[in-house]
């Protein structure tokens, strides 16, 4: 879980989103990008790195 977090992290840093370092862990700032990029991309915002989030990222 932590690794696939990480994945998310990296991905979001890529896009130019902040979260904060790539640590593997759902803090604040990957939670609010999260939702950011599931706004951006017509998805439920959720803030959590969920299925959804997790694939299309990857």
């Amino acid at each position: 879980m932590r690794e696939d977090v990480q994945l998310i992290q990296l991905a979001l840093e890529c896009q130019g989103h902040d979260v904060g370092g790539d640590d593997g862990l759902i803090g604040f700032r990957t939670r609010i990008e999260v939702g950011k990029w599931q706004a951006q991309n017509g998805r439920a915002v959720t803030c959590m790195p969920d299925g959804g989030p997790a694939e299309g990222l990857r």
